[in-house]
């Protein structure tokens, strides 16, 4: 399986030219009508997708793409099902004092935490695809910029799972 954002978009040949479809950029959603060719574009955040605002048990170090696209995806799918009641709050475990780089949490605050996983794989033998929009991050954050935050989170008795996978950059 391939995990990520699509930047293109795929025809579904069983569906024809007809449909409509939507192709996901980095912070919009476009919806494209193959026939007419008409797109309509939206930013990504809280205004133009519904959410449900859920507690924070969960205090996640690193916003890397495994995070994201396996880890809080999977969070995501046990919310949907009933299994957790669980949001997720992300603490990006490094800065850049100089602010020259753009950080994870900055592109994460410009959609409220919100993203999509393409996933591309087989399943019972045929080709599948699947596009899901994660919406278990109820909050990001940096330490170094706002540890009042990150305290509040580490001594809340909401808190009731800690994950961590940073790497030697984020040491």
């Amino acid at each position: 399986l391939r995990r990520g954002l699509p930047h293109r978009l795929d025809r579904d040949e069983d569906a024809g030219s007809e449909i409509q479809t939507d192709c996901i950029g980095l912070n919009r959603l476009y919806w494209i009508n193959l026939k007419t060719g008409h797109t309509m574009i939206k930013q990504l955040n809280k205004s133009t997708v519904e959410t449900v605002g859920r507690p924070v048990r969960i205090l996640q170090f690193g916003e890397g793409n495994f995070l994201r696209a396996f880890v809080d995806w999977q969070i995501d799918i046990a919310n949907e099902k009933g299994v957790m009641d669980a949001g997720v709050a992300v603490c990006q475990p490094i800065i850049d004092p100089e602010r020259k780089v753009l950080g994870m949490i900055d592109l994460m605050h410009r959609q409220d935490n919100m993203y999509h996983v393409y996933l591309e794989g087989i399943e019972n033998k045929r080709p599948k695809k699947d596009v899901r929009l994660v919406k278990s991050i109820m909050d990001s954050f940096n330490p170094y910029v706002d540890y009042a935050k990150y305290e509040a989170y580490f001594l809340s008795p909401e808190l009731k799972i800690t994950i961590s996978n940073t790497t030697e950059a984020g040491i």
